[in-house]
């Protein structure tokens, strides 16, 4: 049984002229890799509104274009098991340069191909998920030996797997 509930949070895939912005983490967990920029959802907050926060956060302004998915965040190192509840979204950059902040130390803006070396798994998955069919195949370097198409797949029968068990309760309540 888990002890605590999940925290929802937001994470921001930032494009800007074909590239993403990924920041380096001061702060567990994650510590000392790269990460999407992001965060807690605040209570009462809007997902929407957490992600302009977020990118206000580190000075940068957006559009946000759209949804990108909702992704299961475990953190099996993490003393008390943490498991994050992670809304995705897509935005297209406006103005402004990334800051550092306490938790994100310096950004880098990489090319989608580049997500591999040194950005967390979790991100990876959300960067993925947002490419064009044609280009996932072309990007199994993101994974190593899995291949792009199997992750993508994967990913989306566990959005569906999620979407069946919230019918489910909803009908029992």
């Amino acid at each position: 049984m888990m002890r605590w509930m999940p925290i929802p949070c937001v994470d921001i895939i930032l494009r800007k002229q074909g590239r993403i912005l990924v920041g380096f983490r001061a702060i567990r967990p994650y510590r000392n890799a790269w990460a999407l920029p992001g965060g807690r959802i605040l209570k009462g907050e809007d997902p929407v509104e957490a992600v302009r926060r977020n990118l206000n956060e580190i000075g940068v302004s957006a559009e946000v274009r759209r949804f990108v998915g909702v992704f299961s965040v475990r953190f099996p190192n993490h003393p008390q098991k943490r498991h994050d509840i992670a809304l995705c979204y897509e935005c297209e950059w406006r103005r402004g340069e990334p800051k550092p902040t306490p938790e994100l130390t310096r950004f880098k803006w990489i090319r989608p191909d580049q997500a591999r070396a040194g950005v967390g798994g979790n991100y990876r998955k959300m960067i993925l998920k947002t490419l064009p069919s044609k280009e996932q195949g072309s990007l199994k370097a993101l994974f190593g030996k899995r291949n792009a198409r199997q992750i993508l797949a994967e990913s989306r029968a566990e959005d569906r797997r999620r979407e069946k068990q919230l019918l489910e309760r909803r009908i029992r309540h």
